[in-house]
């Protein structure tokens, strides 16, 4: 693609490459400046991410957790004034295993067998004409 920018321009490179002009540009830049590496696919992830957790937040709300085990999250936001959101504490948490399952209770159902057992012989049978 750079080639042919190259010899025919920057607007035919796209159109022949199915692509735009502005894409054509940022490899030529690239490979201007770095050569070869230039044209390595970059991690597309914010360089400077606003909203990663300080560790001195992350220990704070670890350290409240286990000494709190059966506090929620807006609960311990709450009264600890934490600056995390809910479910960033959660999901914290749960990477740390200070999150318990919630134990599901047996439920049995309904036993008809004995029920069925009292009826007499046919007295349940519906007959379609």
């Amino acid at each position: 693609m750079l080639r042919f920018a190259q010899q025919h321009g920057v607007k035919p490179a796209a159109h022949a490459f199915a692509t735009t002009p502005k894409t054509v540009r940022k490899w030529s830049r690239r490979w201007q400046a770095q050569g070869y590496a230039g044209l390595r696919e970059l991690s597309r992830a914010p360089q400077h991410p606003r909203f990663r957790i300080a560790p001195a937040q992350r220990r704070r709300a670890l350290q409240l957790k286990r000494q709190l085990p059966s506090w929620g999250a807006a609960r311990l936001k709450r009264d600890f004034q934490l600056r995390l959101s809910e479910k960033a504490l959660r999901r914290r948490w749960r990477q740390e295993g200070l999150l318990r399952r919630k134990r599901r209770k047996h439920r049995v159902k309904r036993d008809l067998r004995a029920v069925k057992a009292a009826w007499r012989w046919f007295e349940q049978i519906d007959l379609v004409p």
